[in-house]
């Protein structure tokens, strides 16, 4: 290209040179021009050839950027249907007996998971994991347990179907008992010793809602596996390890909330295990009943628990003969009032009976104390017990425990 150019200005020049009075000095001044032109030209030709290699690259990096941008937008929307949450508690125990026995502890008694996923608007996923008493292990104090891993589906905008690990729908607090939502560092004896709570299974379950205020809860699910020689409900949840599958269970809770009470709700429940000593095959049945009633004065900060379980056992086995010394009826009362003043404080008393397995299981106790929240999700409770056996005894004891708890 640059010859071509040298050659017709050499040509131009000869034709035209007789006609020219142009002197040889601005002949050489042209000639330094176009070489100085035809450098800029090679130079500018050198940059485009840079600039086409630039946009090459430009274009990569804009689609990588492209395909890395969809690909957040797929892990965020993933985010966005995943939930997590979370309580625990620490507890400072400090009692005695009226034999002087002294009881100091100091325990970070449940840490607990939620871990959720919305498949879509119908299906979703839940899960709880707990560490109790902080480590777990062999000869260790605490315990890692899964307590609830099921699916759910909403068959319609009143019924819903669940298949997994379950809360068994019993008491009040089965379902519900993270720290800042009752009083109390410690839950009450009622529903942990009666119900048992936190009690759960392996099964099936669904909800349907009969109206805006009433509702029907019924599982299916793995039933106790209880000694026949002590009959102590708490020790025969099985947790579904390894779970015995000889006798399932079956409950059944109605929830309703009168419209005409304000603050009023309430639940009653049955279930039925045809042998709650399962393989043992020691007992014929065991049927559990109960009512709950929480009512919250609207407008202020008044709220009042009353609970009452019952285990009713037939003791006999399949030969008719009598196979324990447990106590063939169990049961628990309690009542509860607390007044929440403000945002922050609030004050509580609690009396609860039990009428355990044994009868040194069977006692009354007297609870009173106050919570401060710091926030609705977190907060510092402070409680006084006096703890006495229907029988005379020396265990007998009083004292007060200090709890901080949280939610999320």
């Amino acid at each position: 290209m640059i010859k071509r150019i040298q050659e017709a200005i050499l040509v131009f020049s000869l034709i035209f040179a007789p006609f020219s009075m142009v002197s040889a000095e601005t002949l050489e001044h042209v000639e330094h021009e176009v070489h100085t032109a035809l450098e800029l030209i090679n130079k500018l030709k050198g940059e485009i050839e840079e600039l086409k290699a630039q946009v090459g690259q430009n274009t990569g990096m804009v689609e990588a950027n492209a395909s890395a941008m969809s690909s957040a937008s797929k892990v965020v929307k993933k985010f966005s249907k995943l939930s997590i949450g979370g309580y625990g508690e620490l507890h400072y125990n400090n009692t005695e007996t009226d034999a002087g026995a002294k009881t100091r502890k100091l325990d970070f008694h449940r840490f607990v998971t939620f871990i959720g996923y919305e498949f879509n608007k119908k299906l979703r996923f839940f899960s709880e994991f707990e560490l109790e008493h902080s480590i777990a292990g062999e000869g260790k104090a605490g315990e890692i347990e899964l307590e609830q891993a099921y699916i759910e589906y909403d068959w319609s905008p009143r019924s819903s179907y669940r298949a997994g690990l379950m809360l068994v729908p019993v008491g009040i607090m089965n379902e519900n008992h993270e720290p800042p939502t009752f009083y109390g560092v410690e839950r009450n004896h009622v529903e942990a010793k009666i119900i048992p709570a936190t009690w759960w299974g392996g099964g099936v379950g669904a909800t349907y809602a009969v109206t805006d205020s009433m509702k029907v809860d019924v599982m299916f699910h793995e039933g106790l596996a209880m000694s026949a020689s002590s009959l102590y409900v708490r020790d025969g949840r099985q947790k579904t390890a390894n779970a015995d599958a000889s006798d399932f269970a079956w409950t059944a809770r109605l929830s309703f909330a009168p419209g005409g009470m304000p603050g009023l709700k309430g639940s009653i429940w049955f279930q039925h295990q045809s042998d709650p000593s399962a393989a043992a095959d020691d007992l014929e049945e065991g049927d559990l009943y109960g009512i709950g009633l929480v009512y919250e004065r609207p407008g202020s900060g008044l709220s009042i628990r009353a609970l009452h379980a019952e285990w009713d056992f037939d003791l006999t086995d399949q030969t008719g003969s009598n196979v324990t010394s447990g106590f063939d009826e169990q049961e628990g009362t309690y009542v509860e009032i607390g007044n929440k003043f403000n945002d922050y404080i609030g004050l509580f008393g609690r009396w609860e009976s039990v009428e355990g397995h044994s009868a040194s299981n069977e006692f009354d106790q007297i609870t009173v104390g106050f919570n401060w929240w710091w926030d609705k999700h977190a907060v510092i409770k402070v409680d006084f017990v006096d703890h006495e056996k229907d029988v005379s005894s020396t265990s007998d004891y009083d004292g007060f425990n200090i709890g901080v708890g949280y939610d999320f």
